[in-house]
């Protein structure tokens, strides 16, 4: 896939530096998931605020110069968002090691096959599914505004 076809119709020729450099930001954080053991991660570790201050800096300039941006920096001094993003932070990370110790207790625990544990899987994705479906018309009838 060449940088053309993921670029917006928008963008010109001065995005595609910009495109190849966020590829190039989000490869540490890829590779990272491959071994908490291996060199890889921990330089990644290391560079992730590196690369976090610089995206910052970035957006904050194309917002000084009147430049698009990815993501309006002026969303972190809404309360709401702020907690928002904890709040999620907080049931993501919950909900990644609710995984682990489930699929360890259906094979450990239960004597389950992988292949019978990932069915296991399957319908909780597809309860995912059905409830992101469902998600909007609740909130929306729920909503105070």
């Amino acid at each position: 896939m060449s940088t053309q076809q993921i670029s917006s119709p928008a963008a010109g020729p001065e995005a595609r530096p910009r495109i190849l450099a966020s590829r190039w930001a989000l490869l540490p954080v890829v590779l990272a998931g491959t071994s908490m053991v291996a060199l890889d991660f921990w330089i990644s570790l290391a560079v992730a605020p590196l690369l976090l201050t610089a995206f910052v800096a970035h957006q904050r300039r194309r917002a000084r110069t009147g430049g698009s941006t990815l993501l309006d920096m002026s969303l972190f001094r809404e309360r709401s968002f702020s907690a928002g993003l904890l709040v999620q932070l907080g049931f993501w990370s919950g909900q990644a090691s609710f995984f682990v110790v489930l699929a360890l207790y259906l094979q450990q625990g239960r004597g389950l096959h992988p292949l019978q544990a990932g069915l296991v899987f399957t319908i909780l994705a597809a309860a995912d599914v059905i409830a992101s479906m469902v998600a909007s018309g609740l909130a929306l009838r729920h909503s105070t505004g």
